[in-house]
């Protein structure tokens, strides 16, 4: 099974803001990504940053191509256009990821082992990180997946999808007109995508773990908010190994 990894960024200190985006390459590191054994490409979509000095020399010593945007774009406008190029490349899956995370040992062999034992086609979406106590529940109980309700979601710090509806939620993300063009919120407009292409399927699938933590405790996004996911066992644990 082949991935596509998606992760998208900005260099935030030009709002004063912390950057994250080396601690997160590091943690992928630790978790064993780059010797995966699954094939996969990753690709960084920068948001129109002045300059990519923020990634220090990750933009050169990762096996990651990294597309910088020569403009500003609006975060609805950079998720979108990461799903959809994503969706371009030759994958099974297309994973999207921020750029503020902490991930589980094993990240990438894991998450393939548990999508190719749990997924199922009535589920277009898995979340690897879901902020809420349901999962730790599910996972008391040895449930691998917690049925997530699409009204209730939020956090779009690492979910997947395959590649046709990374495509569709895309060029939706980069349609929209009912949010405002500089909404920091594109989970919003991923559940009225959701809702509007599959309005008979009312659930994502969330892992049980979860599979990522959240470190941006100084968002880009939503200054002053932060969440963490009280399910994710720590970077040490393996879905492969328990």
């Amino acid at each position: 099974m082949k991935t596509c990894i998606c992760m998208i960024t900005i260099d935030r200190s030009e709002r004063g803001l912390e950057n994250y985006f080396q601690e997160t390459m590091s943690n992928f590191e630790l978790s064993g990504l780059w010797e995966s054994k699954n094939p996969f490409e990753f690709h960084i979509y920068d948001s129109g940053s002045v300059s990519l000095d923020f990634m220090g020399d990750w933009k050169y010593t990762c096996k990651a191509t990294v597309h910088a945007s020569h403009f500003k774009l609006y975060p609805k406008i950079n998720a979108g256009r990461a799903l959809l190029a994503g969706s371009s490349y030759p994958c099974d899956w297309v994973f999207f990821i921020e750029d503020d995370i902490s991930v589980c040992k094993d990240f990438l062999d894991g998450a393939v082992a548990w999508i190719e034992k749990n997924s199922r086609p009535d589920y277009r979406v898995i979340t690897f990180y879901t902020p809420y106590r349901e999962v730790e529940w599910a996972h008391a109980k040895g449930e691998p997946y917690w049925e997530y309700p699409v009204p209730a979601f939020y956090g779009t710090q690492a979910l997947a999808m395959r590649p046709e509806d990374a495509e569709s939620c895309g060029r939706y993300m980069l349609c929209d007109r009912d949010h405002g063009a500089d909404t920091p919120s594109y989970d919003l407009i991923m559940k009225d995508w959701h809702k509007a292409t599959y309005p008979d399927n009312p659930y994502f699938q969330a892992t049980v773990p979860s599979f990522v933590q959240h470190i941006g405790k100084d968002s880009f996004l939503l200054p002053g908010r932060y969440h963490a996911c009280s399910s994710f066992p720590g970077a040490d644990w393996s879905a492969l190994h328990g």
